[in-house]
């Protein structure tokens, strides 16, 4: 009896672990993709397909690698993981037009001793790292301006959920609570230069900002007077006057800043 505990106690410490399936790991990556910035305590993760939808990208069609081999890939919308597609732009020896799985199988054949890589496309995007073996391959249908955005979401999940070192992942920022009387004080119409305006307006209880373009999205208080976007990395601080009037903002979009005194 004692020996038949002692091989049952041996086989339990010797059981390998438990690895995540790539089926469970997918899972995950489609109901977890993030915007650039994410609002502290509260949950961010957004299916896939809703993100495609919200971006305006019809098709998505991607691959992974991990341990040095390609190791899935799913297409989403109108593409299918069949679809061939660009390959101008990649610098891999490939031809015209290829899947992302034989583009992964192009990457897995680098040498594992070669520099990290990331081609960047208007239709996706291809990032890899020979010594690690992990990368992805994410290629959308057509160039349009939502493209770049849905693609650095995907890579985030990507990366997040395969553990890739140092990637960077959404950065995290505290609200704060503004009155609705102080928020009216914002309202109004700013001068870019050039003509170009964008107007600020309160809808219920949010603050909103309209590019000429008709994007609308919400301005989240940070601080007194300085708000953040979530869609991307972009702050938005309101200027006063001696007085307390509003009567400018400075846009601090992606390193660059951008004066807009109030019309």
């Amino acid at each position: 009896m004692r020996r038949l505990l002692l091989v049952a106690l041996v086989a339990c410490a010797t059981r390998p672990p438990l690895v995540p399936s790539e089926d469970s790991r997918i899972a995950r990556i489609e109901e977890n993709l993030t915007p650039p910035v994410v609002i502290e305590g509260r949950g961010a993760g957004r299916p896939l397909t809703e993100r495609m939808a919200h971006h305006g990208v019809a098709g998505v069609s991607l691959a992974v690698l991990d341990e040095g081999r390609p190791v899935w890939a799913r297409a989403y919308g109108s593409l299918s993981e069949t679809a061939p597609l660009p390959t101008a732009g990649l610098g891999l020896d490939l031809p015209p037009q290829a899947t992302p799985t034989e583009i992964a199988a192009a990457l897995a054949k680098l040498p594992r001793t070669g520099a990290q890589m990331r081609r960047e496309t208007r239709r996706g995007l291809v990032i890899f790292d020979p010594a690690r073996g992990q990368g992805a391959v994410v290629l959308t249908d057509a160039e349009t301006d939502g493209a770049a955005p849905l693609v650095a979401e995907i890579l985030r999940a990507i990366a997040a959920e395969y553990g890739w070192p140092g990637y960077p992942g959404p950065t995290v920022k505290k609200t704060i609570t503004v009155p609705a009387e102080r928020l009216a004080d914002y309202s109004g119409t700013y001068q870019l230069g050039g003509g170009v305006t964008v107007d600020i307006a309160v809808i219920g209880e949010r603050l909103t900002i309209a590019t000429p373009d008709g994007a609308v999205a919400e301005l989240y208080p940070e601080a007194p007077d300085r708000f953040f976007l979530l869609e991307r990395d972009a702050v938005v601080q309101f200027v006063r006057d001696p007085a307390g009037n509003v009567t400018a903002l400075t846009a601090y979009i992606e390193g660059r800043q951008i004066q807009a005194p109030r019309r």
